[in-house]
């Protein structure tokens, strides 16, 4: 509806708030110059590491293929052939180191990133929480949140990790998509349906647009089958810090609880507060797994796809073991990159839960911050009128 696309759109502006490049803000601005990094250690990871392993994939292939001639060309193949492998070897070393520096490295950088981006967020919510008074006055709203220490100590750090490891991800595939569909376009052929007893219908560059078609499918079945997960997943925080609460009253109050025997109202308390989460979380356990079930299908189909189209080609001597291992690597790094949502639906509803949290918070300290502006507002008093002097007796006239 209009009314929940304007809310989407409002919250992503607030989010984009706390998320944007600030200058006078040192930490976020430290943050950023990290995220920036890590898009060059990604861009490079895709297009030398990555690309490398596809092209190692089908260099060994074609090896594997060539070694069984080997034995019958003499020792000069064999030899020929050994000197393949070792450079092979060679290579794999390189790509490997490569592949575990670049890793580490772009591991540390994130978090890093993650780590400054909260300490930034936390300062300012903790500031607003504690300017004028906000931690008392907001419990007396209309309708007050639930629980706001925990979203100034667990909602940031859960939101910040979700937002870089979603955008490192999501930044990947974009680049493997770039790099791999062009790979992935130049090996497909065209598939005419009647070879596999279908109606006569040509379908053009069949590699790269089954992976198309199959991926657009699979975000739009996962995308409506996670909507439910956000609403829990908040509910679930929310009710994971009602049972904290309760569970810290009877520590804080132990003395008057003692003192009235009070021990089984606390447990009617405690297990009602739990019971409550305990049913929330039942339910998301169920639709995570109809996530799991989606994406281990999605997943298992697509990596047939690839052998089931070139092996008649590998068959009738077109195209070498090599080259069905590089097709089937490029098929796979672009269905990937295309399936991001299929592989992350979770984590983004999870994610969206953590910010619709802050939001929240948000909305209600800036209404806090209205209604103070409005109380510093004072009418000015007039000037007063000068002051008449006054009038000099008159002198008697005797």
């Amino acid at each position: 509806s209009l009314a929940t696309k304007n809310k989407e759109e409002r919250d992503w502006k607030k989010i984009w708030e706390h998320a944007k490049p600030q200058p006078k803000f040192k930490e976020q601005s430290v943050s950023w110059a990290l995220l920036v990094a890590t898009l060059g250690l990604t861009y490079y990871n895709v297009q030398h590491v990555a690309v490398g392993f596809n092209d190692w994939n089908q260099g060994i292939g074609n090896l594997v293929q060539e070694s069984f001639n080997a034995v019958a060309g003499g020792a000069d193949s064999v030899a020929k052939a050994m000197d393949s492998f070792k450079t092979l070897m060679v290579d794999l070393a390189s790509l490997t180191g490569q592949a575990l520096l670049v890793g580490a490295t772009n591991y540390k950088v994130a978090q890093h990133a993650t780590l400054r981006w909260r300490k930034w967020m936390r300062a300012d919510f903790e500031d607003r929480w504690m300017k004028n008074k906000a931690f008392y006055r907001m419990q007396f709203l209309d309708k007050p949140i639930d629980n706001p220490d925990q979203r100034i100590q667990e909602d940031p750090a859960r939101f910040t990790q979700f937002a870089v490891d979603i955008l490192t991800d999501a930044l990947d595939a974009v680049i493997s998509f770039g790099t791999f569909s062009t790979i992935l376009w130049g090996l497909s052929n065209d598939l005419n349906l009647a070879t596999l007893g279908g109606p006569d219908v040509v379908i053009p560059k069949f590699m790269f647009t089954a992976v198309m078609a199959y991926s657009a499918l699979g975000t739009f079945v996962t995308y409506y089958q996670s909507k439910p997960q956000e609403k829990r997943s908040q509910e679930q925080q929310m009710l994971e810090g009602t049972y904290r609460s309760d569970l810290k009253e009877v520590h804080e109050k132990a003395e008057p609880i003692a003192l009235n025997d009070a021990e089984e109202v606390q447990k009617g308390i405690l297990s009602e507060s739990f019971n409550k989460l305990y049913k929330n979380y039942k339910t998301l356990i169920n639709i995570k797994t109809g996530l799991l079930v989606m994406r281990v299908i999605y997943n298992r189909i697509a990596g047939v796809v690839p052998l089931v189209v070139t092996f008649p080609q590998l068959v009738d001597g077109t195209m070498k073991i090599g080259g069905v291992y590089k097709t089937m690597g490029a098929f796979g790094e672009v269905k990937a990159s295309m399936s991001w949502y299929v592989n992350n639906a979770s984590a983004v509803r999870e994610g969206k839960a953590n910010m619709n949290r802050l939001i929240e918070m948000d909305d209600v300290l800036t209404k806090l911050e209205r209604e103070n502006k409005m109380r510093d507002i004072t009418v000015q008093p007039a000037t007063p009128p000068a002051p008449v002097p006054p009038t000099p007796p008159t002198p008697s006239v005797n």
